[in-house]
């Protein structure tokens, strides 16, 4: 092997070792998942959007959920620690997804294919992106302890 051949392979080499490692820092959130931007911890090992990739107007919120009698979900505001809205409860899983697309949860498809994993775990959570609307929605459910459209289904559990 000549010196010609030896640095194409170790350029390769170092290409993708590159690409693992910027990889590896989306999957983690310690970059945008878009532009590549570094975001501030905590970290959440999911994909995450920088505030300019991120559809203008919204709020992000993570949904929490698990299965217990039914699926338990909460909302948590971006610090992780306090709780947005009430306790919903739904029947099946797709009620679920249903929330997470219409929240603009799915960024990519391997945040897709972790909530998809961690329905069939029977717990785990998801970063929405809610509009102002959306969130003042969920902020009303605290107040009356119903949906929007004054189903049963949010209240304290």
């Amino acid at each position: 092997m000549n010196q010609t051949q030896y640095n194409a392979i170790m350029n390769d080499i170092c290409r993708k070792l590159e690409v693992e490692d910027e990889w590896r820092k989306k999957s983690a959130g310690k970059v945008c998942c878009r532009c590549s931007t570094p975001l501030p911890g905590p970290y959440t090992f999911r994909s995450r959007q920088c505030e300019r990739c991120a559809p203008p107007g919204t709020r992000p919120i993570k949904m929490c959920f698990e299965l217990k009698v039914g699926w338990h979900c909460r909302f948590l505001e971006k610090d992780q620690k306090t709780t947005v809205g009430s306790c919903f409860i739904f029947r099946d899983p797709a009620s679920i997804r249903t929330l997470a697309e219409r929240g603009l949860g799915f960024v990519t498809g391997n945040t897709r294919r972790a909530f998809e994993h961690a329905i069939k775990r029977g717990r785990g959570g998801i970063w929405l992106q809610l509009t102002e609307e959306q969130y003042r929605i969920l902020l009303a459910t605290q107040v009356t302890g119903t949906t929007s459209n004054g189903e049963p289904g949010a209240g304290s559990t």
